[in-house]
């Protein structure tokens, strides 16, 4: 084999020599990660663990750095991007410098548990690739931005936590949009794109206000508007439009009306939660058979318990009819849930109810003779608050609130 020669050992050994001496981070996102580094390392409580002072400014992708990583380098230029921004809480508390968004490419864009401020830029600066941004839980304020345009490959957006306020603008082709705990006012699914197809929205915790959305996009899996300022009736198209829906949480609103009968009947639904409103009845109705935890304390729905409540959903575990105007006596269904889940009844085709709430109510009668053998940690089981004859606090579904009067309860069980 032929010696190589002096000119090729040469060439070879320049090439190793400026892969050394060269940086190894873009450009454009080593001026970033500067910029960053400057606006957020002033931060007076911020702690010498800080992840962002272990950073080497002359290179941050040269050696493992906390809270970035980085692509391979390219082989041509020896360069590396920067794929992930994940900072720690530190705290890091100062306006959000809109250098952020002109790193190159990094999918996940996370600033957690920050008090950073201000408004987010606008507009914001085009950035290509990231899957995910979270700045969540800081103090960022103002109207959202254009969401579309800077961010065709967003697919997780998560903002909750801050102080944004307005409309929510049209957003990307976002997957997970995670709104919660801000100072939102409006919702309006009409005036979104045809394309936008999410799977989770979360917008609790904000100042909604108006009726239920009438066209939400029928991909959701999860909607979360819970704590806000909804009013109206809760519409059964609304679940008809939504056939994969699995978990609905409308608790701490002002809806008003029936809880309809496609609330109970839906092909996917196991999750429901409408704690917290003015709704005044339940739709005559089988439940589904897919429900798992439904909660409805805290309401106005008044008449008996429905006795075939729970034969239609073989799989509900948690069941809260608390704090409403139920009447009559506890039905022998809801009793043989609990124990039959205890002693193994049901041979595994019908789930244990682990959770009955059915405190402050006005139910009446005795207490059923099977629920007194059952210890607590057994189950989760309140009764108190409502018209029984003999709930003393020896039994622990009897404790948190006594029996009502005589005189109150005889108003409602004439």
């Amino acid at each position: 084999m032929a010696e190589p020669s002096l000119f090729l050992l040469l060439h070879l050994s320049s090439l190793f020599l400026l892969r050394l001496s060269s940086a190894a981070t873009f450009p454009g996102d080593l001026a970033a990660l500067r910029e960053l580094h400057s606006a957020l390392s002033s931060s007076p409580s911020l702690p010498p663990s800080s992840c962002l002072l272990s950073w080497d400014l002359a290179d941050p992708c040269g050696a493992p750095a906390c809270g970035l990583r980085c692509s391979a380098p390219s082989p041509a230029l020896n360069l590396s991007r920067v794929t992930h921004l994940a900072l720690d809480p530190a705290p890091y508390s100062a306006p959000l410098p809109p250098s952020l968004f002109s790193l190159s490419s990094p999918r996940p864009l996370s600033l957690p548990d920050n008090p950073l401020s201000g408004p987010l830029p606008r507009p914001l600066p085009p950035l290509p690739s990231p899957r995910r941004l979270s700045p969540s839980r800081n103090l960022l304020s103002g109207p959202l931005p254009p969401l579309s345009s800077p961010f065709p490959s967003l697919r997780h957006l998560s903002l909750d936590g801050n102080l944004f306020s307005g409309p929510l603008p049209s957003p990307p082709l976002l997957r997970r949009l995670d709104l919660h705990s801000n100072l939102l006012e409006s919702l309006d699914f009409d005036a979104f794109p045809p394309h936008f197809r999410p799977h989770f929205l979360a917008a609790s915790d904000n100042r909604l206000s108006g009726e239920l959305p009438r066209s939400p996009p029928p991909s959701l899996l999860l909607l979360s508007l819970r704590n806000n300022r909804l009013s109206g009736p809760l519409p059964g198209n609304l679940l008809e439009s939504l056939p994969r829906l699995q978990v609905l949480d409308l608790g701490g609103n002002a809806i008003t009306g029936e809880v309809p009968a496609a609330l109970w009947t839906h092909p996917s639904l196991e999750q429901v939660n409408l704690r917290g409103n003015r709704l005044e009845r339940l739709a005559d109705a089988g439940w589904g058979s897919r429900l798992v935890a439904v909660d409805l304390g805290g309401n106005r729905i008044s008449g008996g318990l429905p006795g075939g409540l729970l034969a239609g959903a073989p799989r509900l575990s948690a069941l809260d009819l608390a704090g409403n105007r139920f009447t009559g006596g506890i039905p022998a269904e809801y009793v043989v849930r609990v124990v039959a889940g205890l002693i193994g009844g049901g041979g595994g085709a019908v789930a244990p109810l682990r959770r009955l709430a059915l405190g402050g109510n006005y139910l009446c009668g005795g207490v059923p003779a099977a629920l007194m053998a059952i210890k607590e940690g057994d189950a989760e089981i309140d009764l108190g608050g409502n018209c029984l004859v003999s709930c003393p606090d020896v039994f622990f579904f009897c404790r948190g609130a006594a029996q009502r009067s005589s005189d109150v309860c005889d108003l409602f069980n004439p």
